[in-house]
């Protein structure tokens, strides 16, 4: 799921979280970003990467109302797109606590450009947009990396890194496989305790967090289809007690899959952000 939004900021803001990443640009000059205990003052085409879990907030001048555009994606994006490379290096970014991007003059500039260029093409719905958008947010991804000078060596794939990512995959395209902790520790060919304590340092999240949020991502795509019920969603998702399936998917997207697969019958999409509020 990928979705972005444009707009202005006048009101303080109380610190929260949420479970997609965000990637936040700056159109003016006008507001301050705290995220993660560190702080940095609005500059125009300045990029602030809010990954996911992690609290933030806005505060705003005196004078004027920051304006902003950002864009908020699964934490398994680039995953599901085959580019592994990108998720490791915002793991790392994450780790590193790597959270405001550079200020080289051409930087900022192909920043605003490619930034509204993304959110244009977000809702315009033109001829292969998705694979249109997928590309842009993976430039301006890479690009922010690349504007705060990180090497390249340090984050050349391990081999147990690559074989978590490999089963982090299989478990975005086939969400519904029963996978139990051992079996995959086994798959991946390390203990329990070490798989437990390497999948939560690379997702963000444990195993079965991690097999849930995608089945109920799963899930609330699949109710998209009108000849698929709410039940035929759940189960296709790998869900075998549907009273669970209710509690869960509304407690992740604030709404019934059924008032979800309402909204897709208006023909809407429903961008739905989970936040966690201090």
């Amino acid at each position: 799921m990928l979705w972005g939004s444009r707009g202005f900021h006048k009101v303080e803001m109380r610190p929260h979280r949420h479970d997609m990443h965000e990637l936040f640009f700056c159109l003016n000059n006008e507001g301050v970003q705290h995220i993660g205990g560190k702080s940095c003052a609005f500059m125009r085409g300045r990029a602030f990467f809010l990954y996911s879990g992690v609290w933030h907030h806005l505060s705003h001048t005196e004078k004027n109302a920051g304006e902003f555009v950002f864009f908020c994606f699964d934490p398994g994006h680039f995953l599901d797109c085959g580019m592994e490379d990108i998720h490791r290096q915002m793991q790392r970014g994450r780790d590193e606590k790597i959270f405001f991007s550079g200020t080289e003059t051409n930087y900022l500039k192909e920043n605003i450009e490619t930034a509204v260029k993304l959110y244009e093409e977000l809702n315009a719905g033109r001829l292969l947009s998705e694979d249109m958008t997928k590309g842009l947010l993976a430039m301006l991804t890479v690009s922010f990396f690349r504007s705060v000078g990180m090497d390249i060596k340090s984050s050349a794939p391990r081999s147990e890194d690559t074989r978590l990512k490999k089963l982090c995959s299989e478990l975005i395209a086939n969400p519904a496989w029963a996978f139990s902790l051992d079996e995959a520790a086994q798959k991946t060919g390390m203990s329990r305790a070490k798989f437990t304590r390497k999948f939560k340092s690379l997702n963000g999240m444990s195993f079965c967090e991690f097999v849930n949020d995608v089945r109920l991502k799963k899930a609330c795509r699949l109710l998209a289809d009108k000849d698929i019920s709410v039940s035929e969603a759940a189960f296709k998702s790998g869900f075998d007690n549907l009273g669970y399936f209710h509690r869960a998917f509304k407690d992740k997207f604030g709404h019934t899959p059924l008032n979800v697969k309402k909204i897709y019958g208006e023909n809407s999409y429903p961008h739905f952000i989970k936040e966690e509020r201090a």
